[in-house]
């Protein structure tokens, strides 16, 4: 599924600020007390394109099981972990 996203920084951060470790787009799929799966996007926060409130589309893996999911987006990189920034959109497999 193809999806298009808009970060908005409210906080004046750097988000370039440790080269070395990008922030990066991740999501989550997650039922009552689960994380079912957590991938990156491969989409990296910079301060241009928080600034800009541009749109970016981007490829979900959907989960293999049908159910219903809680799917959520967090800013992390491979050092920091990742934490919940996005509301709760519901996902229905079939």
């Amino acid at each position: 599924a193809a999806l298009h996203i808009r970060f908005i920084n409210e906080n004046i951060r750097d988000l370039e600020a440790d080269p070395e470790h990008p922030m990066t787009i991740i999501y989550s799929y997650m039922q009552p007390y689960l994380k079912i799966d957590a991938r990156n996007t491969g989409l990296i926060l910079d301060n241009a394109w928080m600034k800009s409130g541009e749109a970016k589309q981007v490829q979900l893996i959907a989960p293999t099981e049908p159910g219903i999911y809680a799917l959520r987006f967090s800013c992390g990189s491979d050092y920091y972990p990742a934490g919940i920034n996005s509301e709760r959109i519901t996902v229905i497999v079939e």
